[in-house]
């Protein structure tokens, strides 16, 4: 038997306070409900207005997002002018450091974060992750492999990994609605069985786990209005309640700390325009050269081909190839092999919320032609220019414009975009079009009901007399909270 952890905490990825707040109130969560009572709630902000890529990475190595540079799975790399797979073991995560002899540490399921391979750590990665990147699961050290165990309920294959716990597009099937559903519920309870096991078993002054479940949940299951929180989502949310109640009855905490770094609001997709906005203002130029390479020429058709392909063959393209080929096909095809770099001077990078331009900035890029001395001005005219659009209703296309050299004292970041557009909610709602330039709005991803909102939340409670709660202030950025969570662990 172990000693009693000195903290439990339990991340629920994407978890939206408004939700919470909801569920709270009709007693769908009696243990949140008991640990919000005795103890201490408040809000967490974590640098979503980059990007929810961004959000884990400054939790983990306690620094602000334009600091850390990670935003993305598929970030912009420079060198290559093209997306790059994302490399998460160059990532420092605070766990890394022992701040003291003894000091042990069970990280499981953080999204993005790698396994650092010490011996003061026991972790457990890519296993029930909404994202993940590389091999599932990945372990250490590797005897932790003997806690995978079915007749315990813990299987090495997480739900969440079956092809049936995606939603391929807008219209589906009862059936598959509630096979992802039974996905998500049998995952946070095989997570909870992990968590207890792992506890009991090994001594750990801090235990560290994430419902990435909640997060998959929230994406494809969200309502609208006065029926936001549908059956699937209190379903998922119970039994997250449930596995947290049930670890704390086995395991006795000195503190139980419950966070989400950003919540999840309604929505319909988002948008695709900044190609053809930026290509109608002759800052971006499709087009190859004569001489491009062969592997460049078939990568630039099979992209072309998969944008316009027909609803129905995306469809039975999603339900019936498994997620690991349409990783690598994706990678082969969320490229750029089909734009004329001497003629552009600002590009999209591939999102799924916000949007993100880059400046083709000479001596960042390798194909750079804007000037430094151009890149303040550029990026303040393209800011200006995209907060004057309207559509043909009357509403504005973006809400904001966030520069990221303005939150870097000017310097131009290395890898993320340089402007960061936020869509007017609207306009992920239905069929629209810009009045000037007449361009109109390509919606994506329909099948995303939820969409990443700002705020998270946090729960804090001490669960041994004698066990002082920190000092927590009602708003809690995400590199604080992480570095809260372990001082009070040691």
């Amino acid at each position: 038997m172990s000693r009693e952890p000195r903290v439990i905490a339990f991340g629920i990825d994407a978890g939206d306070p408004l939700v919470l707040r909801s569920l709270l109130a009709s007693g769908d969560l009696p243990t949140l409900g008991r640990l919000g009572a005795a103890g201490v709630t408040g809000r967490v902000e974590a640098g979503a207005w980059i990007g929810s890529g961004a959000v884990w990475p400054t939790f983990f190595m306690a620094r602000r997002p334009e600091c850390h540079g990670f935003y993305s799975a598929w970030p912009w790399n420079p060198q290559a002018m093209d997306l790059a797979r994302a490399d998460c073991g160059v990532l420092e995560p605070w766990w890394r450091v022992n701040p003291r002899a003894g000091w042990h540490a069970a990280i499981i399921d953080v999204p993005f974060a790698p396994v650092v391979g010490l011996t003061h750590l026991d972790e457990i990665a890519n296993w029930g992750t909404h994202d993940w990147l590389g091999p599932a699961p990945l372990v250490s050290p590797p005897s932790l492999a003997s806690l995978w165990n079915r007749n315990t309920g813990v299987p090495r294959e997480h739900p969440l990994r079956r092809a049936a716990a995606e939603m391929p597009d807008e219209k589906v099937s009862a059936s598959e609605v509630g096979r992802l559903i039974d996905a998500c519920v049998e995952g946070v309870s095989a997570k909870g069985a992990l968590v207890g096991r792992l506890a009991q078993s090994r001594p750990a002054d801090l235990v560290l786990a994430v419902f990435g479940e909640a997060h998959r949940a929230c994406h494809y299951l969200m309502g609208s209005g006065p029926d936001l929180i549908t059956s699937g989502i209190r379903d998922v949310l119970r039994a997250i309640d449930r596995a947290i109640g049930e670890v704390i009855a086995i395991v006795h905490p000195q503190h139980i700390l419950v966070f989400s770094l950003h919540g999840m609001r309604p929505t319909r997709g988002t948008v695709d325009v900044l190609d053809d906005l930026l290509g109608s203002w002759g800052e971006y130029a499709r087009g190859m050269k004569p001489n491009a390479s062969l592997g460049r020429s078939l990568r630039a058709a099979l992209t072309a081909a998969k944008s316009h392909a027909p609803a129905w063959l995306k469809s039975r393209y999603h339900r019936s190839v498994p997620l690991s080929v349409r990783v690598r096909v994706g990678a082969a095809t969320s490229r750029f092999p089909g734009v004329d770099w001497s003629r552009t001077r600002a590009f999209a990078i591939p999102t799924d919320q916000h949007g993100w331009i880059r400046l083709n900035l000479r001596g960042r890029e390798a194909a750079g032609i804007v000037d430094p001395v151009d890149y303040a001005r550029l990026c303040a005219s393209l800011r200006d220019r995209l907060m004057m659009l309207r559509t043909t209703t009357g509403i504005r296309l973006v809400d904001d414009v966030v520069l990221l050299a303005e939150h870097r004292d000017g310097e131009p970041p290395a890898t993320q975009p340089d402007l960061v557009v936020h869509w007017s909610p609207e306009v992920c709602e239905g069929p629209h079009q810009i009045v000037a330039p007449r361009i109109p709005l390509r919606r994506i991803a329909p099948q995303v009901r939820g969409q990443h909102a700002a705020e998270g939340f946090y729960i804090w409670a001490a669960m041994s007399a004698g066990c002082p709660l920190p000092s927590l202030p009602g708003t809690v950025g995400a590199a604080e909270l992480g570095e809260i969570i372990r001082d009070t662990s040691i």
